[in-house]
């Protein structure tokens, strides 16, 4: 079932459909025999997945990741951005970086997309403080309006968040990397050391390059 569905019903329907659960979303197919690299890592031909979505009538988008990310949608994806509308997680796997002995706990990239927001509201910082995003950075084929949210910690956690955004087809394109880490000082002395951030920005950078929309 893909996104669009339940926004073109709904406009019909009203309140209808609120709350319906949808557990199937685009689709995923194979990358073929483009190689990818990702913080120094390639990947053999015929190893990345391609996901397609449909997010509106006339509006879809694609994105390449290696094979062993995950993919996870609309409820199992909830909370992991911003928009939190129809939310598309791309995280990588749980034994990423094991045994580097590092605080790194998780990473991911969502993507999003709102069709009620004005570009005002689209470029609002995500973290409620009503300033407007005005750095751009062009990231493969698009060009976005990035945001670095504060806050984010909680009992000894961090999660560092950057905040890509875009109007597009007349609705706000978001796309959202975070890095979840822990406490150094909760462990043991000289057990565990800082992770190295550039580490996960650079892949899922390589995810995000790969974004392209379609508009009918």
């Amino acid at each position: 079932m893909k996104i669009w569905v339940p926004l073109v019903v709904g406009a019909v329907l009203g309140g209808v459909l609120t709350g319906l659960a949808i557990k199937e979303l685009g689709k995923i197919t194979s990358g073929g025999a483009k190689k990818m690299s990702y913080a120094g890592v390639e990947y053999a031909p015929s190893t990345d997945k391609v996901f397609e979505n449909q997010i509106g009538p006339n509006l879809s988008y694609k994105v390449t990741y290696p094979r062993d990310f995950d993919l996870t949608s609309l409820d199992g994806a909830s909370g992991s951005g911003f928009l939190n509308k129809f939310p598309v997680k791309i995280s990588l796997p749980d034994d990423a970086f094991a045994g580097d002995h590092t605080n790194y706990s998780e990473a991911w990239l969502t993507l999003d997309y709102d069709n009620a927001k004005s570009e005002m509201n689209c470029f609002a910082s995500a973290d409620g403080s009503g300033q407007q995003m005005t750095e751009l950075k062009t990231i493969g084929a698009n060009t976005f309006h990035v945001g670095h949210p504060g806050g984010g910690a909680a009992a000894g956690n961090l999660y560092t968040s950057t905040v890509y955004r875009l109007m597009i087809n007349g609705g706000c394109a978001e796309a959202v990397t975070t890095l979840h880490t822990t406490n150094v000082a909760n462990y043991d002395p000289g057990t565990v050391k800082e992770f190295d951030a550039t580490k996960t920005e650079k892949m899922l950078g390589g995810v995000l390059s790969t974004l392209t929309f379609t508009q009918k």
